[in-house]
């Protein structure tokens, strides 16, 4: 009976291990941040959403272009790593 490998093959290799995947995207997270607040370039984004939910007839359009603006965030990490 011939002896099986024990390591999976390359296609089954996890990457980064998890804690190098969190200080690589916490660092981007901050990285982002910092991109948005000093140079705002969300800021065209941010007044497109405002609009169409005006269009829309939401009633709290700045919270609403805040919270959309906090998902995308979330949604470039979440990409970034995978999914």
């Amino acid at each position: 009976m011939p002896h099986l490998p024990v390591e999976p093959p390359p296609f089954f290799h996890r990457g980064p291990s998890p804690l190098a995947r969190l200080a690589f995207f916490g660092l981007l997270s901050l990285a982002l941040l910092f991109a948005d607040t000093r140079y705002r370039y969300l800021e065209n984004i941010r007044h497109v959403l405002r609009s169409l939910a005006t269009e829309a007839g939401l009633r709290d359009t700045d919270e609403f272009a805040r919270s959309f603006h906090i998902l995308m965030k979330g949604s470039i990490v979440q990409a970034g790593e995978g999914d």
